[in-house]
């Protein structure tokens, strides 16, 4: 098709869709977060089955179709991030910042950067780098840094925090995100650094 576009795209969230198909919100590399009809998603055999499915990764094909809904034509998987849904709390943190990022990002506003740290941090979850709330507290103090909003290490130094919890914001600001979460923190820093993303969420994102 001379329209259809090639995105990337995760997907965020999905409902039913007449008696066979889907309306997904879906987060893309290249258009941000859009809303998409799938055809046919619900079927067994569908050829779109496996793409409708809560945080499934795939190479889309897309139409846009009338108003802000586009259609999606074709995809392939790229990860399902499977091992999610076996963990309780690793399924619990990622519909956590899933629904953050439904809440915070408008619609059809490309965010690459986001749209990376988001997929890295399924990935995270998928594969138990480390533990969910860890990955957690990390990812929301990134998330709010890449879209401008970052903590002031000045003004958390006068409110307490130990050094070692401002060296891991620091890191957090400053590092790649491929790398975002290859560092140990205590138990005290953790709960800390939990703290501090509680608090930006309230202050910037509410």
């Amino acid at each position: 098709m001379s329209n259809e576009i090639r995105t990337r795209g995760v997907i965020l969230r999905s409902s039913a869709l007449g008696e066979n198909s889907k309306a997904a919100v879906c987060f893309t590399e290249n258009l941000g977060k859009i809303s998409v009809a799938i055809n046919g998603a619900k079927k067994i055999n569908g050829k779109l089955q496996a793409a409708g499915q809560m945080f499934a990764f795939s190479e889309m094909r897309i139409v846009k179709g009338r108003g802000s809904m586009y259609t999606l034509t074709g995809a392939n998987i790229v990860d399902s991030f499977f091992g999610i849904t076996q963990d309780y709390d690793a399924y619990n943190v990622a519909c956590s910042i899933t629904g953050r990022v439904i809440h915070v990002l408008q619609e059809e506003l490309e965010d690459p950067l986001a749209f990376e740290l988001y997929v890295h941090t399924l990935n995270a979850l998928d594969k138990s780098i480390k533990k969910p709330d860890f990955i957690e507290a990390v990812f929301s103090i990134k998330f709010i840094d890449v879209l401008g909003w970052s903590p002031d290490i000045e003004e958390l130094e006068e409110k307490g925090y130990k050094k070692a919890t401002l060296q891991a914001v620091e890191y957090i600001l400053q590092c790649d995100i491929n790398r975002i979460y290859f560092f140990t923190v205590s138990d005290d820093v953790l709960l800390e650094i939990k703290n501090i993303a509680s608090s930006m969420y309230d202050k910037f994102l509410r």
